[in-house]
């Protein structure tokens, strides 16, 4: 045979080995492309789930809930592994009837009531509710039932089951799994099986990998308050086999976007509500009807049952970072060991005399603080005071050794620091200059040797703000990439005379300019002035002198909110009396005496000289603020929930919402607040407290304004905390992405010193916020 016809031959391939090639070939273009993903996908396809063992009932999500009516205030902010026992009870059953009774229907300190209580509390949103806390089904669109609780209770699974989904997320579902039930009665017949799909949502900590076999009441993670949660709950959803995707969603953003919603008035219109019919079931109601079997959940007892003759000899442990690992030279990286028992079970009271030790695999590039462990620190399963410090450049893993097993951690991946920013030089072009100019202000960062640094770490985002408000920043923010050589450019234009400072804030520290005079424009020259006699008009600037007029009910909420009541001027040119007779002669005329120059003023206790000037005098001027009877604004006062809510709203230009139920107990019918909460609440961007009521008259802090304000405006929040916050906030807090927006946005620092998320906001602190957002975003937010 010719060199020419084995070359002919080897084409022409037989169409079954053909095939292999083309899906081979497919396949690995999967993983090239989608890396991660394409390797789940293609290890989907190529290998089967592993078995799991047969059903044999279900249990509940979370055995073992906080008893609400027994908590103080304190309690609530508790974790579950610091909340006294006796404060804990069985979860209760699931009754929709019961549910649907009115909070305003309770009494207080009756046994049923307080267990009905309970209920409503522990599921705070049931299936296909809404967020209107209304407790009732099929009123919305959320196709899973909201199981609040503490942060760190136990999740089991609810079956025998195989891990088919885990997942970390900072936004949606969080930190999730998914599990696959085969073989498994349906919700309607228990004669017909089918497969269903279990999922656990904003989970703060996951136990189980992807592909494990689980058993009914093992524990699969911890509740948290991951993803897009607000309040740490277990979001508890079964969909159906053949649902698109699990979790299962019913609606898309496009869908949300085509009917005009917000994320939460699309829940709580119910939009595509019968997609969630379609694709999933009643969770509680299925864990009930097959609720049986022995349940065997370790973290919640006090001993377990030995599988073995030594119940330790096969011990497992899982080790790793809290985080990704990855951190930068001289980070502390904390380390987070669970036990399991042979049955795969969280170890919980072992009474094993071994030493557990501990070590790194590169002992030069880190320090661990704790090298044994024993069975006391390992009560719960859980270990989670291990840090390594100290960390140099490369990568290092955690070593476990437990008799003859050896465990490491996920690779901890270091990085070199980048250079650290010791100083920033702020450099505006002049130091002098006139209402309405604007000049360029030249950022320089530096190193600790007081060198311009040339390449800015990727991670510098800065915050910029004036220390008295009497112009416009062109940006609030800073990021790296607007760093060329170590120096960037912002723009600062004047409004309002006075004297003032750009200041800088970065991860640690504060710089600021040098004080920045703004002078008022010259004055054009005075026209000449005709001589008139002593009947003149009165100056339209000065306000005739009359005794301030209270109001009829100081403490009367409605008088004190920000929004504009109706106001009639007082006359401040009288008019002349063209009947009156002809003047009698004068003496020789006189130029008329000087008078004194007036004081520009937009209320009675705000002039031109008030830090609030500028802000009141625009939002005025918009009718989106008033004052008081006797025409002050009061800028110190603060600001009752009510108040806020009412601003908010008139801000961001929602109508009120006609026919809307008020589901509050504390807010009275005939309350002047009543349909603007009413809206707000119907809206979704404000939620009563955990027993029913609103409290309208209690005091709005930082925390709560901005969380409203941002909400009510749909604002782009990241959910993700990537820059360090500044003040007394804690990032972990749900809080933590409103304040980390409105430090991007600059307007945190209109609150001056240091400050928490408990701090009162102030009518004239709003009212500044809402006046420099509208500056960057325009006439609305």
């Amino acid at each position: 045979m010719s060199k020419k016809s084995k070359q002919k031959e080897l084409l022409l391939l037989e169409p079954k080995t053909l095939a292999v090639i083309i899906v081979i070939s497919v396949l690995t273009l999967v993983v090239s492309f989608f890396g991660e993903q394409g390797v789940r996908f293609m290890t989907s396809v190529l290998t089967p789930l592993p078995q799991h063992a047969p059903f044999d009932g279900t249990t509940y999500p979370v055995p073992t809930v906080p008893n609400w009516v027994k908590l103080s205030a304190e309690e609530r902010d508790f974790d579950f592994a610091s909340l006294s026992k006796d404060k804990l009870m069985p979860i209760p059953a699931y009754n929709a009837n019961r549910l649907a009774i009115p909070v305003s229907n309770l009494k207080w300190n009756d046994p049923n009531d307080d267990a009905i209580r309970n209920e409503k509390i522990t599921y705070s949103v049931p299936y296909l509710g809404n967020y209107k806390l209304d407790g009732l089904e099929r009123t919305g669109s959320h196709a899973a039932v909201d199981i609040k609780t503490l942060t760190g209770t136990p999740v089991v699974a609810i079956a025998n089951g195989v891990v088919t989904k885990v997942r970390h997320g900072n936004s949606g579902f969080g930190n999730h799994i998914v599990v696959q039930h085969n073989n498994v009665p349906t919700l309607t017949d228990k004669n017909v099986t089918t497969t269903l799909h279990s999922s656990y949502s904003h989970m703060s900590f996951i136990s189980v990998e992807e592909r494990q076999v689980v058993v009914k009441g093992q524990v699969i993670g911890y509740v948290g308050d991951s993803g897009a949660a607000t309040t740490p709950h277990l979001h508890f959803q079964i969909d159906v086999d053949d649902a698109p995707f699990k979790p299962y969603w019913p609606f898309s953003n496009s869908d949300m976007n085509a009917a005009g919603y917000s994320f939460f008035e699309a829940i709580n219109k119910g939009l595509k509500q019968e997609n969630g019919v379609r694709y999933t079931i009643n969770p509680m109601l299925y864990v009930q009807k097959y609720f049986g079997g022995q349940v065997l959940v370790a973290a919640n007892t006090d001993t377990v049952t030995p599988a073995a003759a030594d119940p330790y000899d096969k011990l497992s442990f899982k080790v790793q970072t809290a985080d990704d690992g990855k951190v930068t030279e001289g980070s502390n990286v904390k380390i987070v060991i669970q036990a399991f028992t042979e049955e795969g079970l969280l170890l919980s009271n072992p009474d094993f005399t071994d030493s557990i030790t501990l070590s790194l695999l590169n002992e030069d590039q880190g320090t661990l603080n704790i090298r044994s462990l024993d069975a006391e620190d390992l009560k719960s399963g859980i270990v989670n005071m291990i840090f390594v410090s100290n960390v140099r450049q490369g990568t290092n893993k955690v070593v476990l050794r437990f008799r003859n097993s050896e465990f490491s951690s996920n690779t901890i991946e270091v990085k070199k620091k980048a250079p650290e920013i010791s100083k920033i030089l702020i450099l505006p072009e002049r130091t002098e200059m006139q209402v309405g100019e604007k000049i360029p202000v030249v950022l320089r960062l530096l190193d600790k040797d007081l060198k311009q640094i040339s390449q800015v770490p990727v991670s510098t985002e800065l915050l910029l703000g004036l220390s008295n408000p009497i112009g416009i920043l062109d940006t609030f923010t800073v990021p790296a990439f607007r760093f060329v050589n170590g120096e960037a450019q912002v723009n600062f234009t004047a409004s309002l005379p006075g004297a003032t400072t750009v200041v800088v804030v970065d991860s640690v520290q504060q710089f600021e300019s040098q004080e920045i005079r703004v002078l008022s424009p010259p004055e054009p020259d005075p026209e000449p002035v005709e001589p008139r006699n002593n009947k003149g008009s009165a100056s339209v600037l000065t306000p005739p002198e009359t005794d301030p007029v209270e109001p009829a009910n100081p403490t009367d909420a409605a008088d004190e909110t920000l929004a504009p009541e109706p106001e009639i001027a007082p006359e401040l040119v009288p008019e002349e009396n063209t009947d009156s007779a002809p003047d009698a002669p004068q003496p020789e005329e006189t130029p008329p005496a000087p008078v004194a120059p007036q004081i520009e003023t937009v209320f009675t206790d705000v002039d031109v000289n008030n830090k609030y000037f500028a802000a009141l005098k625009a939002l005025k001027a918009d009718n989106l603020v008033a004052g008081y009877g006797d025409g002050s604004f009061r800028p110190t006062n603060t600001v009752t929930r009510a108040e806020a809510i009412t601003f908010i709203l008139r801000v961001v230009d929602k109508e009120l919402r006609e026919n809307v139920p008020n589901i509050f107990p504390d807010v009275e019918s005939s309350a002047w607040y009543v349909r603007f909460i009413a809206t707000a609440f119907d809206l979704g961007f404000v939620k009563g407290h955990p027993d029913g009521t609103f409290k309208p008259d209690s005091n709005v802090t930082i925390a709560e304004f901005f969380t409203m304000l941002f909400e009510a405006a749909e604002a782009d929040v990241d959910p993700q905390i990537t820059i360090a916050l500044t003040g007394q906030y804690d990032p972990n807090e749900w809080y933590a992405p409103y304040i980390q927006e409105a430090m991007k946005k600059g307007v945190l620092g209109v609150f001056e010193g240091v400050t928490s998320p408990d701090r009162l906001v102030t009518r004239g602190e709003i009212a500044q916020v809402i006046y420099t957002l509208r500056q960057q975003e325009g006439s609305r937010l």
